[in-house]
C-alpha cells in the first residue's frame, strides 16, 4: 500500500490535468465523460485483478479446505499480494515519468481564461 497511496492522491490530478488539456486542444470541457471512463475501466481493472487471483491461485494448488497449503500456493498468495502490486507500481511509477503535461499547465489555465 505504501506504493499505491502517492499514485492514488496523483489520480484525480493527473484526471483534472487532462480535462483541462482536452478542453484547451478542442474546446469541449468533457469531465463527465472522463470520469465516466475512469470509473468503467476502474471496475473492469477490479474484476480482471479478481480473476486473475483466482486463476493465479487454482494454478498454483490454493485449496481452502486444507489445514496446510502447499509452497506453491504460499509462494503465489506472497506474488499476489506483495510482487505483483509492485511491479505494477513500478511500471506506473515509470510511465508517470514521461507525463509532460506539467510543462504545459502554466499556458493552460490562461488560455482557457482568455477563450471564456
Amino acid at each position: 500500500m505504501a506504493g499505491y497511496v502517492p499514485i492514488a492522491f496523483m489520480l484525480n490530478a493527473y484526471l483534472f490535468e487532462c480535462i483541462d488539456y482536452g478542453q484547451w486542444k478542442t474546446g469541449k470541457r468533457v469531465e463527465a465523460m472522463a470520469n465516466s471512463i475512469t470509473s468503467f475501466v476502474t471496475k473492469i481493472g477490479s474484476a480482471l485483478a479478481s480473476a486473475g487471483i483466482g486463476f493465479l491461485m487454482g494454478i498454483a494448488g490454493y485449496d481452502g479446505a486444507a489445514a496446510e497449503q502447499s509452497s506453491s500456493a504460499m509462494m503465489s498468495i506472497f506474488a499476489a499480494y506483495n510482487v505483483i502490486p509492485m511491479l505494477v507500481i513500478f511500471i506506473a511509477f515509470i510511465i508517470s515519468l514521461r507525463y509532460d503535461l506539467e510543462k504545459k499547465l502554466p499556458q493552460i489555465p490562461s488560455e482557457l481564461a482568455e477563450k471564456q
